[in-house]
């Protein structure tokens, strides 16, 4: 027996937004490189993907590792969110799909940033049936646990 589709989990990035200019603005602007803050990224990945690192901590990482001047006051997290670039094919499906499917988003994602994505309108804005985010669960994917969780919300049985 097929089962029915009743709910859709959606990804951010790479499915609702596309991050491939990611830290590009903060890099220009304080003059080092992408890799630069990439290379303090990934050093710091899981804390901050499962929400025990901040935007604005991860940020002044980047300050006492490049010596950078005049960047304590600088909003990292806007600009780390407007480097981001809506995927529309996919805001059209969800707001195709909407009437007929419960609507979640399940990603690693980093704190602070769903009101800002929102507001930029890099991704849709609707009321989601389920927003499971790394940060907000302490765990990130692919640990099954998570995914275990949007099976549970979505209402649907175990794995």
């Amino acid at each position: 027996m097929v089962k029915q589709i009743k709910f859709i989990y959606f990804d951010v990035g790479g499915v609702l937004l596309d991050w491939t200019k990611v830290f590009q603005t903060a890099a220009s602007k304080f003059n080092i490189t992408v890799d630069d803050i990439g290379d303090v990224f990934d050093e710091n990945h899981d804390p901050i993907t499962e929400g025990f690192l901040d935007a604005k901590d991860f940020w002044g990482k980047c300050i006492q590792r490049y010596d950078l001047k005049n960047a304590s006051d600088y909003d990292f997290l806007n600009s780390w969110v407007s480097d981001y670039q809506p995927i529309n094919e996919i805001h059209d499906l969800i707001f195709r799909v909407k009437s007929k499917y419960k609507i979640g988003m399940l990603s690693n994602i980093y704190k602070g940033m769903l009101p800002l994505l929102l507001k930029k309108g890099i991704i849709p804005g609707i009321n989601y049936d389920q927003i499971i985010f790394s940060c907000d669960v302490a765990m990130m994917k692919p640990n099954l646990n998570i995914y275990k969780l949007a099976q549970e919300r979505a209402g649907e049985g175990n794995l």
